[in-house]
């Protein structure tokens, strides 16, 4: 009996309870500063220590995202939609940690609108064309040569004439506050082509007789400084373009016998040969640039009609959409990057005016009327975050 009561004592008080190991707390990666993020895309939390089998939420601003897949390190989610910025936040065993601060990446359309009694600058709505003014009324729009946006300055640039021709440039923060009109210093009232570079250094180009040169514009005071002596270029252009890869601005333009060329110039201001556009037509509108820095026509000759991407070495055209009901009365074609498409504006043979968009690929959006009255528009200009 003491020897059973002894075996009985060694075996129970000498055996160990099997350790449990709580779950290991995962480790988030660091994220500097604060990063952009599009709905419907996805977004990977990158650290070490994720399971499967442990139960995580991650939430956008306080919405919760779908998680399509966890490995040891990392968790992937799908964005949700209707976001608005904040931080992204990930939650597990009742602990809450911040990931990443986020903006969310947005295209904005607009449009001025010069009617009487209007003469304001409009937000299009890209699904169903209805705008929505962002300033009161102002004196621009009747002789513009175009409107740009400066990311720098969060504002856009316009060029236009007054009611005596001379020239001015107006800014317009996103809020519609509006700067008093900047002349332009000197002589001369013949002027095409706003663009600005990826620095938010804004030019136009002066093809007054004797002048032909391109040149930057001193936003607070009006002088010019031009950046090329004078160039064979400027009297039926068809838009400007900044190449931000190559550091050149691209511009389109018909000689004297009317054939079609483009021309580069390097902000030093040396300038390549005229090289000429391939091919047949002479009816041309809407340079445009998309991000990885190709550039881009629309032909609307009867039997054509379509987007052609440019050789910039050849001029040879190469089309990427077919036949479309677009081009006659364009007031500018712009490229969004978030959403990866060409958006167009147009007018039918109504005179109702109505955008269009325009995949890579060459599909093709239906016509989107613009909601509300009114026929006078000019400067289709793109604002994005991305």
């Amino acid at each position: 009996m003491t020897l059973l009561c002894l075996g009985f004592f060694l075996f129970f008080g000498c055996a160990k309870k099997e350790q449990v190991n709580p779950t290991e707390e995962p480790t988030l990666e660091e994220v500097s500063g604060t990063i952009t993020v599009k709905s419907g895309g996805e977004f990977k939390i990158k650290g070490s220590n994720f399971s499967e089998t442990e139960r995580y939420v991650v939430k956008f601003n306080g919405v919760q995202a779908e998680i399509v897949k966890i490995t040891e390190s990392e968790i992937t989610v799908t964005i949700p939609e209707n976001i608005t910025s904040g931080d992204i936040t990930l939650e597990h065993n009742g602990k809450t940690a911040k990931v990443a601060s986020y903006t969310v990446a947005s295209t904005k359309v607009y449009i001025f609108q010069y009617d009487d009694g209007v003469k304001k600058l409009a937000e299009i709505n890209l699904e169903t064309g209805d705008l929505t003014y962002i300033t009161g009324s102002i004196d621009y729009g009747n002789n513009t040569r175009g409107i740009v946006y400066s990311q720098t300055n969060e504002e856009f640039i316009g060029f236009d004439f007054d009611s005596n021709f001379k020239p001015f440039i107006i800014k317009i923060k996103p809020d519609g506050t509006t700067s008093e009109k900047i002349y332009l210093k000197g002589t001369g009232k013949n002027f095409r082509d706003l663009v600005i570079d990826a620095s938010g250094k804004v030019y136009i180009f002066q093809y007054d007789t004797g002048v032909k040169k391109l040149a930057e514009i001193n936003l607070t005071t009006g002088d010019l400084t031009y950046i090329t002596g004078s160039i064979d270029y400027g009297n039926n252009t068809r838009g400007i373009v900044y190449n931000k890869t190559n550091e050149e601005f691209i511009g389109f333009d018909f000689d004297s016998n009317f054939k079609s060329f483009i021309i580069k110039i390097k902000p030093d201001g040396t300038t390549s040969e005229k090289i000429y556009l391939k091919g047949t037509g002479k009816n041309f509108r809407d340079l445009v640039i998309d991000a990885s820095d190709k550039v881009y026509i629309f032909q609307y000759d009867t039997g054509v009609k379509k987007l052609a991407e440019i050789n910039l070495t050849t001029g040879d055209l190469t089309y990427i959409t077919g036949s479309i009901d677009y081009g006659n009365n364009t007031r500018g074609l712009v490229y969004s990057e978030v959403n990866d498409e060409f958006v167009g504006f147009d007018f039918d043979s109504n005179f109702k005016p109505f955008i269009i968009k325009i995949k890579p690929d060459g599909t093709t959006s239906d016509k989107i009327y613009l909601k509300g009255t009114g026929k006078n528009f000019t400067d289709l200009v793109i604002v994005e975050t991305k």
